[in-house]
């Protein structure tokens, strides 16, 4: 025991003292870029296929002469500007969705959009008076007309990567949804068992604990639209996923006392070293990292393999940890109701 508080201890002191480095380290990075983001809408149905998009600079309120800056997609046709892109800007479309990150002083006194659609190219108003600082976020609604593009601000627009909303209260309420459903099903299911239910109800916020930080921080990193830091951690946290998972086998499955307490302890004190190394990829990865990745998968996409991968894992970990006092099937209704009861949860509590 006192081997275990001794390597918490040291454990907790690194990461203050990581802290602590960081905050001095970080003052020297790179000021983020401003980012202005672009959802095309389309008033009438059915709508021409977009092409192309392009960012013009201008000196101006006229526009006169339109400086290229930068380009996503095919804009070829007579109406679209021509020249080298800019290389400080990027500008990147998915869907109806495009992003444009600024550094300081490149935004110019005006800026418009030239977009080539399957039925023609439309240009929207030359935007004035836009100031933009460091890190600065901006949205706008891109009416697509008969013939121009209207753009107008979006207040309400939420960017992709600040979508998840808050880990704590979602980790709560994800939590106590499910060992709630759990408690309720194996009570009235497993009526002559119900002296193991305190067990596998730890056995199951055990689970939930470690499946977790997937739902979260893995499969979302992978959707369009996020910073390419997050790809990098999500890795890290699955081979952490993969380590305590077998951690919990380890620690469940023998049957001797004397092993499952050096399991216990071993996992614990490894927990501040495994949140140190985690804190060190983060601070490597995020220093003066801002690229944003594009491409990715939908949030429906996402949010369907998300729930599949976590209904088998959970309910292949509850299979196994329960030593076969669940059946295959059961521990797959099981994890079904759970993770299906704090969706549905979640869904109207989160509920934008």
């Amino acid at each position: 025991m006192k081997t275990l508080v001794k390597s918490v201890t040291l454990g907790l002191l690194l990461i203050a003292l990581l802290l602590l480095g960081a905050g001095l380290v970080s003052a020297n990075a790179a000021p983020p870029p401003a980012k202005l983001w672009f959802t095309f809408v389309y008033p009438t149905e059915p709508h021409p296929r977009l092409e192309g998009v392009q960012w013009v600079g201008c000196a101006d309120a006229t526009c006169e002469p339109p400086t290229f800056v930068q380009t996503h997609g095919v804009c070829a046709s007579p109406g679209c500007v021509s020249g080298a892109a800019s290389p400080r800007v990027t500008f990147a479309c998915a869907g109806d969705l495009c992003l444009a990150t600024i550094p300081y002083g490149e935004i110019g006194a005006a800026f418009q959009l030239v977009a080539q659609f399957s039925d023609g190219v439309r240009v929207s108003a030359p935007i004035t008076g836009l100031s933009l600082s460091w890190g600065d976020v901006n949205a706008w609604q891109v009416q697509v007309q008969g013939a121009e593009l209207v753009l107008t601000e979006d207040p309400s627009f939420v960017a992709p990567e600040s979508a998840r909303g808050n880990f704590l209260s979602g980790f709560a309420l994800t939590l106590g949804v499910e060992l709630l459903v759990a408690g309720l099903g194996l009570w009235f299911w497993k009526k002559a068992e119900r002296e193991l239910l305190a067990g596998r109800l730890l056995l199951a916020g055990l689970i939930n604990l470690l499946s977790y930080p997937l739902v979260w921080l893995v499969f979302p990193a992978w959707t369009q639209f996020q910073p390419r830091y997050l790809r990098t951690m999500s890795v890290y946290v699955t081979v952490a996923w993969i380590i305590y998972a077998a951690a919990l086998l380890w620690i469940y499955l023998p049957k001797d006392k004397s092993m499952r307490r050096l399991a216990v302890m071993v996992t614990l004190g490894s927990l501040p070293v495994m949140a140190a190394c985690l804190f060190v990829v983060f601070f490597v990865t995020t220093y003066g990292n801002y690229a944003v990745a594009v491409p990715g998968l939908s949030y429906g996409w996402m949010l369907l393999l998300t729930e599949i991968f976590v209904v088998i894992a959970e309910a292949v970990l509850l299979f196994i940890l329960s030593r076969k006092s669940l059946t295959l099937v059961e521990a797959g209704v099981l994890s079904l109701a759970m993770n299906l009861a704090s969706f549905l949860v979640g869904q109207v509590v989160f509920a934008p």
